[in-house]
């Protein structure tokens, strides 16, 4: 439900496990715009603040919402067990 005022803006999720970034599948993050619809991006893992971060591929609309989910059981842990669920976030774009 947050506003953010730039028109390209990188997305993390906190992670409590650490991630093997050879077990992120492709399609573990969605962003989709509600003008844009998906919204390309690059995932990685930043392992020292464990934040999997999704950085868009191009600038969100002006007035579009944008949500952000991420599939727990497209990602593996370190120890090879992938998780369960969605995690979600979104934020209007003025």
């Amino acid at each position: 439900g947050s506003v953010v005022a730039a028109r390209r803006v990188a997305v993390s999720f906190f992670l409590t496990a650490p991630i093997d970034p050879s077990g992120i599948e492709p399609g573990a993050v969605l962003a989709v715009g509600s003008l844009s619809g998906e919204i390309p991006g690059d995932v990685e893992w930043m392992p020292d603040e464990r934040l999997l971060r999704f950085r868009p591929q191009q600038d969100f609309r002006p007035g579009e919402t944008v949500t952000v989910t991420l599939d727990l059981g497209a990602v593996e842990s370190a120890g090879g067990r992938s998780g369960s669920g969605r995690a979600s976030t979104s934020f209007r774009v003025p």
